[in-house]
């Protein structure tokens, strides 16, 4: 039974991981953050590899860029 709770929390983790790197992937496009080609790789890494390319690109990304104070 703890072994079956602790499966399945990796599992949940590892897709929320997924999901998220999707997601930021496709926000920093919008923003310009990334360019076309990178966006592409990281894509193809994160779908094709998806716990290896998630966890690689939550490491290796760029930190976001500060944002202006006004």
């Amino acid at each position: 039974m703890f072994l079956t709770i602790i499966g399945a929390s990796i599992v949940a983790f590892i897709v929320a991981l997924w999901a998220y790197s999707i997601y930021d992937l496709i926000r920093r496009l919008r923003r310009n953050q990334i360019s076309g080609w990178h966006f592409v790789i990281w894509l193809v890494v994160v779908i094709v590899l998806p716990a290896v390319g998630s966890l690689t690109y939550a490491i290796v990304r760029p930190a976001p860029p500060m944002e202006e104070s006004t």
